[in-house]
């Protein structure tokens, strides 16, 4: 019996060195994950689908935003991004796809600057819980050129037209 014993005794010690060794590996895959999340060169927020709370969000996003992490993460994602009450249509979005792909809306930030940007959000599970990654890129910067270069190109048609409406009236009809 003793012997019987010994070896059971054995049997979950071997056990238990490999669940040991198991967690240790979930957690270093947790740190990587983190590590990963932090170092996207993008704005990157992690919401609760239930009660719409901010998990998580990165450094980018504390630039973007204009605000300290500790105010962005446990507050809500409507205070943070809406401008114009979007976030319905959002909601309504990921219901009906499941995802939101390079959503271009208008956002805010902290000090109230407001920047277009592509919006991505996908869902995830974070920390046991269901939730939404979200993803910004701002194309403020290339808003504005489109802008400038649809001016100008207004601009030259335009003078164009008005060219033509002179030649027209010095030129004679054959």
């Amino acid at each position: 019996k003793t012997r019987d014993l010994n070896i059971q005794l054995e049997t979950v010690k071997l056990s238990e060195r490999k669940q040991a060794e198991l967690l240790d590996e979930v957690n270093n895959t947790k740190k990587e994950v983190e590590l990963i999340l932090e170092n996207i060169l993008l704005p990157v927020i992690i919401t609760s689908q239930e009660n719409r709370t901010i998990l998580y969000a990165n450094k980018y996003a504390e630039i973007q935003y204009e605000m300290p992490l500790d105010k962005i993460i446990g507050s809500k994602i409507d205070d943070l991004y809406s401008v114009q009450n979007q976030q319905d249509h959002i909601i309504e979005l990921l219901k009906k796809q499941g995802y939101v792909e390079n959503l271009e809306e208008d956002f805010k930030s902290a000090t109230g600057k407001v920047f277009t940007a592509l919006l991505s959000v996908t869902p995830i599970t974070y920390k046991n819980e269901k939730s939404y990654i979200g993803m910004i890129t701002d194309i403020t910067k290339q808003k504005n050129i489109e802008e400038e270069i649809r001016e100008i190109h207004k601009h030259m048609r335009e003078s164009i037209e008005y060219a033509s409406l002179i030649q027209g009236a010095l030129i004679p009809n054959d």
